[in-house]
């Protein structure tokens, strides 16, 4: 209920797939990412490190060194709202990087 409630109208976020060990780059392309954020690990990690990790799984390889892709994605703006699924402990604050520069967000409440 709470994806449906939160869910976008237009896309909030980018990923692009990256080499990782090449300087080789994707195309830059929307991504299905929304408000609502589900945790796969089984041991949490801090906020900013999940946040900073956000990626998809991929079994594409690079065309230069056939190393795996691996697929981060980053929202284009920092959002104002944000829902976990999960049990975590949530910093005071949120730092996102948008066009390099780090917005910090202060966290109002937990629902």
């Amino acid at each position: 209920m709470t994806s449906a409630i939160l869910a976008p109208n237009d896309c909030v976020a980018i990923s692009s797939t990256e080499c990782t060990n090449y300087e080789y780059s994707g195309p830059i392309t929307n991504d299905r990412l929304d408000f609502v954020l589900h945790e796969k690990e089984e041991k949490p990690k801090p906020t900013f490190q999940w946040l900073g990790s956000l990626e998809h799984e991929t079994h594409e390889k690079c065309p230069c060194c056939f190393s795996v892709f691996k697929q981060p994605i980053s929202f284009k703006s920092a959002p104002n709202v944000l829902v976990f699924e999960i049990n975590i402990k949530i910093s005071k604050t949120l730092k996102f990087v948008q066009d390099d520069e780090t917005v910090i967000l202060d966290v109002r409440g937990l629902i």
